[in-house]
């Protein structure tokens, strides 16, 4: 999320190495629950973020980075087995996001799951009519 991309400011954490760090989280986890675990990688809607959008031009310049480090998770959900990745709800509202601008409210937070469930089921069963 956004402490990824303070790394790569603080650190100089490339997203190659974001996408190497996170292929080994994924292989952890297949290491506790088996090579059929399910992992979801979220796109996080930076651009949607009430925060940010007052923050004209940096704003541009931290949705160009979100895109890059979704580009990686995208390109892992192609690259590793039972692997996906969701992009976020198309709409959010005002009462979505709680008082700090950047994190979804509860009522967010309801819609983001209900979201990830929708699209990992759709992605499960075009899964199931490939096989």
């Amino acid at each position: 999320g956004l402490n990824d991309y303070k790394r790569l400011l603080q650190e100089g954490r490339s997203p190659s190495t974001f996408k190497k760090d996170l292929r080994q989280l994924i292989h952890s986890v297949r290491n506790l629950f088996g090579e059929q675990a399910r992992i979801v990688l979220p796109a996080l809607p930076v651009e949607r973020a009430p925060l940010f959008r007052s923050l004209f031009p940096m704003n541009q310049i931290l949705y160009k980075v979100a895109e890059v480090w979704d580009h990686q998770k995208d390109l892992l959900s192609k690259e590793e087995k039972n692997v996906n990745f969701v992009t976020g709800p198309e709409h959010y509202a005002t009462d979505d996001w709680a008082v700090d601008g950047i994190h979804p409210s509860e009522k967010g937070y309801k819609k983001w799951g209900e979201h990830l469930v929708l699209r990992v089921f759709v992605i499960s069963n075009d899964d199931e009519m490939e096989a």
